[in-house]
């Protein structure tokens, strides 16, 4: 997570978390991952994070299978929860970006 006003949510961000993320868990012996994903072209659709996943299949031998989901039926977990963050903020004043990680942090205090 990170404030828009400094970042925004392009393919170039989105495909330096998955790389992030992958190199962090390939640490901890995780050789296979599962992506899903809506069929956003701007995030997930396009070269780079494509790119970012042919590059983590070579340097560190790990296999990788994307799941896209079907346009107009797809409801998956986040949806879930960024309408559980959107019940939260309305009972807390927000003034700053740093202070939707407090909002995320107790939207869902009984995990699943």
């Amino acid at each position: 997570m990170w404030p828009e006003c400094k970042v925004q949510r392009g393919y170039n961000e989105i495909a330096s978390c998955v790389k992030e993320f992958i190199d962090e868990t390939v640490r901890k012996v995780k050789n296979n991952f599962y992506f899903f994903s809506d069929n956003c072209g701007g995030q997930n659709l396009n070269h780079n994070v494509v790119s970012v996943y042919i590059y983590a299949a070579v340097h560190h031998n790990v296999d990788i299978l994307h799941h896209f989901m079907e346009r107009g039926h797809a409801q998956n977990e986040g949806d879930s929860i960024h309408s559980v963050i959107e019940r939260s903020s309305k009972k807390i004043p927000i003034y700053t970006p740093m202070q939707w990680y407090a909002v995320v942090r107790v939207a869902r205090r009984k995990m699943a």
